[in-house]
């Protein structure tokens, strides 16, 4: 009884990290500028897995837009972009982006590179 109870507790953790490596966020690496979002972003849209992603700032996000939209990846009907800074500009982009904002002068200056 035990060594049957043994196998299925290992099958089940291979079933567990076989799911966490197909749904685990794959980090892409960029300068910030819009030219490396859209590197980025042409990459992921073959995924077809992918639907979302969290950019590290707006000027990535709106270059991952336009390889999305290029692609043929509806935002945000197939994929969500979510950027971070919420600079102005990202209000008059269609779709809108979504953006995280982010008070500077609450955070702690030895907390901010």
């Amino acid at each position: 009884m035990r060594r049957g109870a043994a196998g299925a507790g290992r099958r089940r953790d291979r079933a567990v990290r076989a799911h966490r490596r197909r749904h685990t966020a794959q980090a892409q690496r960029g300068n910030r500028s819009p030219a490396a979002g859209y590197t980025a972003g042409r990459q992921l849209a073959r995924l077809a897995d992918v639907t979302a992603v969290f950019v590290a700032n707006e000027d990535m996000a709106i270059g991952a837009l336009h390889a999305f939209t290029e692609a043929g990846r509806r935002v945000p009907d197939d994929i969500s972009v979510i950027g971070y800074d919420d600079i102005p500009a990202a209000a008059h982009l269609a779709p809108p982006l979504i953006t995280v904002r982010q008070n500077f002068t609450a955070v702690d200056p030895s907390e901010v590179p």
